[in-house]
């Protein structure tokens, strides 16, 4: 009866394991596709709101000389709770080496035969670990172990680990979906549109019609 509780209890973990696992794939395929959208969105927001004012005849040079301060401190970089600003470097940890170490044992390059139509997918994933283990990107070390077929040991610590980059994701992506080029690229009408440039011209300049 005791081994099959603890069969049991191991089952439920491997569960909740890939439950988290899926939830975090799900919010990284988010995460870029919002990126992707955003790369020509934000061009399409510079461009509409400026066309915007031009048709208006609002002065948008003289708003900026007006407001120089409030333009500089609306495009700092924010440092919102569950963020880590890009150019402030982790802190390495010493975690989940068993992990690594058993990839490793299995897909380190001088392993590898290069013969092998894996080849590259394994080259690869060693390579994403290796910088995974140097970021503290937990959720992508357990992606990949989990395609590498690599047995995790201590759950409890790695269900810890990526319930808080699945937060982080989550924080991310919400923090992408308020800018107004998010905004803009989901109007639908031009009602929408100029709600939204006035907005923006209220929030950096004070602007009112």
């Amino acid at each position: 009866m005791a081994e099959d509780s603890t069969g049991c209890q191991k089952m439920i973990k491997k569960l909740k394991f890939k439950k988290l696992l899926n939830e975090y794939r799900s919010l990284e395929y988010e995460q870029q596709m919002v990126k992707e959208i955003l790369r020509e969105a934000h061009q399409e927001f510079e461009v509409f709101y400026r066309r915007w004012c031009a048709e208006r005849d609002i002065d948008l040079a003289e708003l900026n000389k007006k407001n120089q301060k409030k333009v500089n401190a609306a495009f700092q970089k924010p440092q919102s709770k569950g963020i880590i600003p890009t150019d402030t470097p982790k802190k390495k940890q010493d975690k989940h080496k068993d992990i690594y170490k058993s990839l490793a044992k299995k897909i380190h390059p001088d392993k590898l035969d290069t013969g092998d139509s894996n080849y590259w997918r394994d080259y690869m994933d060693f390579k994403d670990a290796t910088a995974a283990m140097s970021d503290n990107n937990w959720g992508k070390l357990f992606e990949i172990a989990d395609r590498q077929e690599v047995v995790i040991g201590n759950y409890e610590g790695v269900f810890v680990d990526i319930e808080r980059d699945i937060e982080s994701l989550r924080n991310k992506i919400e923090h992408e979906k308020k800018s107004y080029s998010w905004k803009l690229y989901n109007c639908e009408t031009e009602s929408c549109k100029d709600d939204l440039v006035k907005a923006f011209l209220f929030q950096l300049f004070g602007w009112r019609e």
